[in-house]
């Protein structure tokens, strides 16, 4: 059994988002050496890109045991109490994982009209994304004590969050 992750969009699997990870991943293997080769990309932020992507992946394998539940009726270990392999922080992953959106919000309407990529596969590309995006905004494998500086942090990433969600431009941005 593998329910949704998310009540907004209960027909995305956690399966589902592991393969638009993988495929992710393919994608950044195949041309992060061409980008390094073109002087596009050093190779130090083409290895934490794949990297953080991998870890990405490793927190789907971990949060899918939150509702996975055995035929026998056993229970299986909550998510969090599972050790995570990467060293990337809540921060680190929620950051990369809107650095990835924002990235497809730029290039898939080009993709999209160049007829490289269809609308529909790009709607369900960033809504599997969007889905685990939100684990992540929801405080899923987040310490604040180890996070966040002090209250101070905590209610800046917060206001940050709640923001975006209700489509609030920081000022900062106003700006640019």
């Amino acid at each position: 059994m593998n329910p949704p992750p998310c009540y907004a969009r209960p027909y995305i699997s956690w399966n589902h988002i592991a393969a638009e990870i993988d495929r992710e991943l393919a994608a950044r293997r195949q041309v992060f050496p061409t980008r390094i080769a073109r002087s596009l990309m050093s190779a130090a932020d083409a290895e934490w890109q794949i990297a953080v992507a991998e870890a990405w992946r490793e927190d789907v394998d971990r949060f899918r045991h939150m509702d996975d539940r055995p035929l026998d009726g056993t229970a299986r270990p909550h998510w969090s109490t599972i050790p995570r392999r990467h060293t990337f922080t809540w921060r680190d992953r929620r950051t990369a994982m809107l650095r990835e959106l924002e990235y497809r919000d730029r290039m898939y309407p080009r993709w999209i009209s160049e007829c490289r990529l269809a609308q529909a596969e790009a709607d369900q590309r960033n809504a599997r994304l969007s889905v685990l995006l939100a684990c992540y905004e929801r405080g899923w494998d987040c310490d604040p004590r180890a996070e966040f500086m002090g209250p101070d942090d905590f209610h800046a990433m917060a206001m940050e969050i709640w923001h975006r969600r209700a489509g609030i431009v920081p000022q900062q941005e106003l700006a640019l």
